[in-house]
């Protein structure tokens, strides 16, 4: 449940205003609701996320390290250059509108997901290859130990968060400073690539899993015009993002064709899998007198610091969808982790208190705990490539496929039901403000290509891969841990119907409007208590009474 006060006036302009107006109506609700509630402060305008910043967001997310590792593993599988169709959306929204009932169910499934694996704890292991491969070149897959690559993963997971924590700006101005030294160097590895397949024939491409659009939608409320410019910088910045995808692919496979199963052998490789550094080693001409450790090390390095930056951009927005999902109310102490804190830079520098920075600073500590356990669990039990590939897999296989399937079922659902039910069903076509092309065609395509995508996992591959374990294991591990999801929402809807109470969830938006500047939120209170009753039911008998 919801409210929204707005101040047309713009008496919160100078920040302070609109804060003692909302302690004051937080003083209010905590007399009559018990203190179940907190206020959370957004930005003031000076401190929003500008276009550019929205844009560097989403190119930091996309040019991980992905972009020189995962190339030569998708095609190493399909046995050609293949493309990949990947879709996200908000997931939460969608399900929740649809599948009201049974209560926090949808809640739980979304939010946990979220919470466990919505991290880059596989990217972070990379960093640590990339940095032992730095130390050490002659040391490669085969006799790397995974302790020195954990701990370097945890070391930059560690310092992400502290930037974050201690200062935001600082941490937007690194992201920016990567996102352009990333894209400049895309590019010029396009221009090198293609412009060496124009002398020696040779032209394939690849295009490979791809996330990160999704990035600025975690921060929208700190957004500056979020009506007028959001927009228009997400869809120019993918449009960008899709264009230099499948040329960089193309530029790799240009210099270094694929040769079969054997992907790291060939005259000019450095018998390594990553393709970028087989394009810099074939670029050079492959005659350095030190056999190619010189360029191991400085690529080694390179990558390290782009995965550094897409770490940075990731641990800066997925606290805030955690801090989303703790204001549900489906954790223990929720409101422990709802509010955003003023960071601690700005509160040494910042005298005025609506001046300062906010971090979800909870949400940060359990963001970077779940990675903490991720890296622990898997990085020492499996080799370095080995754990950067589980852990890759089980976030495109979790987040972007099942959730992503959930999500594409739920608004064809909408769809249909608006065609056949157009006035006593969900009425759809009534709510929405945008129809694409060709709908519901876009939909169905949808469903049915993340549907090959999760349940042809199970398929056996025509192509041999050298794995130890059987092909299905992986997808049926994931179906399997759903589980963990399900015993949750029934330990809550345990909890409430023991104590005899329902939890109740209530969040007041205020919104600022000044002459003809875009609507932006300033503040927002959440409220979640119990509501003591002798008449709760289980979620089975809830559904048998709706059905009568």
């Amino acid at each position: 449940m919801a409210g929204a006060a707005v101040d047309p006036a713009g008496n919160g302009a100078d920040g302070q205003n609109l804060r003692d107006e909302a302690d004051l109506v937080a003083d209010q609700a905590a007399v009559q609701h018990g203190g179940a509630q907190v206020v959370n402060f957004i930005p003031r305008l000076n401190n929003r996320l500008s276009p550019f910043t929205v844009g560097c967001l989403i190119m930091n997310k996309t040019i991980g390290c992905d972009i020189f590792t995962q190339p030569y593993n998708v095609v190493s599988v399909v046995g050609n250059p293949a493309a990949v169709l990947l879709l996200w959306i908000a997931v939460a929204l969608i399900l929740e509108y649809i599948f009201k009932v049974p209560d926090f169910f949808i809640s739980c499934v979304y939010g946990m997901t979220f919470f466990i694996f919505r991290n880059l704890a596989g990217n972070a292991i990379q960093f640590g290859v990339y940095m032992q491969t730095a130390i050490n070149p002659n040391c490669q897959e085969g006799c790397m130990r995974s302790g020195p690559v954990v701990g370097w993963a945890l070391g930059v997971l560690i310092l992400c968060a502290l930037i974050n924590i201690i200062t935001p700006k600082g941490s937007i101005l690194i992201n920016n400073l990567f996102a352009v030294l990333k894209v400049s160097l895309v590019i010029i590895m396009i221009f090198l690539g293609i412009g060496w397949s124009l002398k020696w024939g040779a032209l394939t491409f690849a295009i490979y899993p791809l996330t990160g659009f999704e990035q600025p939608f975690y921060v929208l409320a700190e957004v500056r015009q979020p009506k007028t410019l959001f927009v228009p910088t997400v869809m120019s910045t993918m449009a960008l993002i899709l264009v230099l995808n499948p040329l960089i692919n193309t530029s790799y496979f240009c210099v270094h064709p694929y040769q079969g199963s054997n992907i790291s052998s060939g005259p000019n490789s450095l018998n390594t899998t990553n393709a970028a550094i087989n394009f810099f080693w074939t670029i050079s001409g492959g005659r350095a007198s030190d056999g190619g450790q010189g360029l191991l090390r400085g690529a080694s390095v390179l990558f390290a610091l782009s995965i550094f930056g897409n770490l940075l951009a990731v641990i800066y927005t997925a606290p805030r969808v955690k801090q989303e999902i703790a204001k549900e109310g489906i954790l223990p102490k929720s409101l422990f982790f709802a509010p955003s804190k003023d960071s601690l830079l700005s509160r040494l520098f910042t005298r005025n208190p609506a001046d300062r920075e906010q971090e979800p600073i909870a949400a940060t500590a359990l963001h970077l705990m779940f990675e903490i356990i991720l890296v622990l669990s898997v990085g020492l039990s499996l080799a370095p490539g080995e754990a950067y590939n589980t852990l890759t897999y089980l976030y495109t296989y979790v987040i972007t496929g099942i959730l992503g399937f959930l999500a594409v079922v739920g608004l064809l659902y909408l769809k249909v039901d608006a065609g056949l039910k157009p006035q006593t069903g969900c009425r759809w076509n009534q709510k929405r403000e945008y129809r694409p092309m060709l709908d519901p065609l876009p939909c169905i395509v949808a469903v049915i290509s993340l549907g090959l995508v999760l349940f042809g996992a199970f398929a056996k591959t025509s192509v041999v891969v050298t794995d130890a374990q059987p092909g299905w294991l992986k997808p049926a591990v994931r179906w399997c841990r759903w589980s963990l999801e399900v015993i949750w929402w029934l330990g809550i809807e345990l909890r409430q119907w023991k104590g005899q109470y329902q939890i109740r969830r209530e969040r007041i938006t205020y919104v600022e409007a000044v002459d003809d500047a875009d609507p932006v939120q300033r503040a927002e209170m959440m409220i979640v208590e119990k509501e003591y009753s002798s008449q709760h039911h289980w979620p089975v008998d809830n559904l048998l009474q709706q059905g009568h």
